[in-house]
């Protein structure tokens, strides 16, 4: 007799249908991704030399940077706050 837990569509399909809300602290310096905008910014490229290549995955949606949420922010804005704080802590929240 299996547990019902193994027989849950849910539970066998989580990780496939829902998001998973990560906190990451970013290195500093250049990080060597590209994103998109779309709801929120997609990671669509990590370089070879990415810092970050190890942390992050294509298809990472980053919420907010530092506390401030990017959905409503422009590709400039969201370039700027990356570059204005490329010497300091920054800290992004991604689904994933």
């Amino acid at each position: 007799m299996s547990s019902l837990l193994q027989e849950d569509y849910n539970a066998i399909n989580y990780n496939s249908n829902y998001y998973t809300k990560l906190e990451i602290d970013l290195p500093k310096g250049n990080l060597g991704v590209e994103l998109e905008k779309g709801k929120f910014f997609t990671v669509v490229e990590i370089y070879e030399k990415s810092k970050v290549k190890d942390i992050l995955k294509k298809g990472d949606e980053i919420f907010s940077l530092n506390d401030i949420i990017l959905e409503d922010k422009t590709v400039d804005e969201v370039e700027l706050l990356f570059y204005k704080n490329i010497v300091l802590p920054r800290k992004i929240v991604i689904f994933r």
